[in-house]
């Protein structure tokens, strides 16, 4: 498992947010709002139903790297950017490192959304291409 930091983390239970919207207004959240991209319907599905039970907003779950993208660059468009996206690591069309690559360029485009990316391959080359240049990274393996 590797993980980005963005959006700070949680301690027991849920984790409040604090959000400036567009017009300047300051916003409290309780949940923690979570984008899911994984290919497998079984374990995005099931990475929903953990994160909901466990009071948190899952805004969104993917199945391809580009969805992903998509998926992001419209919630920010609508003032709603997730806290969070959890991403395999490996995803179609090629099933190589599609995951990290989106990771990589949301962590540029959006500093604030914390990335969390999950896979049963672990490789030290997905790792540093996460990782590189972040001073509020880790990895968990």
């Amino acid at each position: 498992m590797l993980g980005a930091q963005g959006a700070g983390h949680a301690s027991a239970g849920v984790c409040p947010r604090v959000r400036i919207n567009s017009g300047g207004t300051q916003l409290v959240e309780d949940r923690v709002r979570v984008v899911i991209a994984e290919d497998s319907v079984l374990l995005r599905e099931g990475l929903t139903r953990l994160l909901t039970d466990l009071g948190h907003d899952v805004v969104a779950g993917v199945g391809d790297a580009e969805a992903l993208l998509k998926t992001v660059a419209y919630l920010g468009a609508q003032d709603a950017l997730p806290d969070v996206v959890v991403a395999d690591v490996r995803m179609p069309p090629t099933h190589t490192d599609e995951g990290v690559r989106a990771a990589v360029r949301l962590r540029k485009e959006y500093p604030e959304i914390g990335v969390l990316v999950l896979s049963q391959y672990v490789e030290e080359q997905y790792a540093t291409e996460l990782l590189a240049g972040s001073t509020r990274a880790s990895a968990i393996s």
